[in-house]
């Protein structure tokens, strides 16, 4: 018990980190994040939700952009927002985020394979600490051009960013223990007038969002899972 014993959660938890890092390849993502740390001097990872599973994905630091007017800002995650864009297909969209879309929104997304813009204007490429656009390149296997902006494929932005969440806490009279017990509620909730007390306050949450082409959203909303604490519900 002193030496060996581990909790169930504890082996949960083990195990289900080891099945993740197999399932999502993590240690090549590292990998490709070390080359872009090596090469441009950044290496951003992207870790949430996508079709309801866990996902950890190296981001293009060429294509990323956040907020850097913020003094002293230390870590991507703590900036305002962050916006990342990438060239898919339709299939591609479809099979990335298909739990976001509606028939309506699919069939739109069809119609922008037809729109000769094919998908809006290119994105400005973002200032690193390496200065990408005047690095001398050569054409490799007869390649003029970028294949990465392939005209079949269709601009995505993905989107976070900060805001605000109007939260209560109420407090009621238990009724099997006759002791006061506090309540989380949201906005919605209506007041009984058999509350103890009922205290409003504003708290950051964190929201995210998508655009294809021009104008189709989608995915707009607050970003699934976040972690609130008890004792400071900002943290």
């Amino acid at each position: 018990m002193s030496k060996d014993y581990k909790d169930i959660a504890e082996i949960t938890a083990y195990h289900s980190l080891n099945y993740l890092k197999n399932k999502l390849n993590i240690t090549h993502e590292f990998f490709k994040g070390w080359k872009d740390a090596l090469i441009g001097g950044e290496e951003i990872y992207y870790v949430g939700i996508l079709n309801g599973e866990p996902c950890l994905e190296r981001i293009n630091p060429l294509y990323f952009d956040y907020d850097t007017e913020t003094s002293d800002l230390e870590f991507i995650h703590d900036a305002q927002w962050c916006v990342y864009e990438m060239k898919l297909s339709v299939t591609d969209i479809y099979d990335r985020y298909y739990d976001k879309l509606s028939e309506k929104q699919l069939n739109e997304l069809l119609d922008l394979m037809s729109d000769s813009a094919k998908g809006g204007v290119n994105p400005e490429v973002r200032k690193t600490s390496l200065d990408y656009p005047h690095i001398k390149t050569h054409t490799i296997n007869g390649f003029s051009t970028n294949p990465f902006e392939d005209g079949s494929n269709i601009s995505v932005w993905h989107t976070c960013w900060q805001g605000f969440k109007k939260i209560g806490f109420v407090t009621i009279t238990d009724p099997e223990t006759g002791e006061p017990v506090e309540y989380v509620v949201d906005e919605t909730y209506n007041v009984t007038g058999m509350e103890l007390n009922v205290e409003w306050k504003w708290i950051i949450e964190t929201y995210e969002g998508y655009r294809a082409g021009e104008d189709l959203y989608f995915g707009m909303g607050p970003i699934e899972y976040q972690f609130i604490s008890a004792d400071n519900p900002n943290a």
